[in-house]
């Protein structure tokens, strides 16, 4: 089993991915498992935050985890 993960940084447009997940794993329920533990945890770890660049301005948007 192996897993590659990476997180965008910088400018990312509304809808694109800013998160990729790789796992490789004997069986498929496992590797889905896997993911969405990756996923749930980088939430809660991470110290995610977004700057939304509207037409009327810009806008901090913090404690995204």
């Amino acid at each position: 089993t192996s897993v590659a993960m990476a997180h965008r940084t910088g400018s990312v447009g509304p809808s694109e991915p800013i998160v990729s997940i790789h796992v490789a794993s004997p069986h498929r329920a496992e590797g889905f498992e896997a993911c969405s533990w990756l996923i749930d945890e980088l939430k809660a770890q991470a110290p995610l935050w977004k700057k939304e660049i509207r037409a009327d301005g810009a806008v901090w948007k913090g404690g995204l985890g």
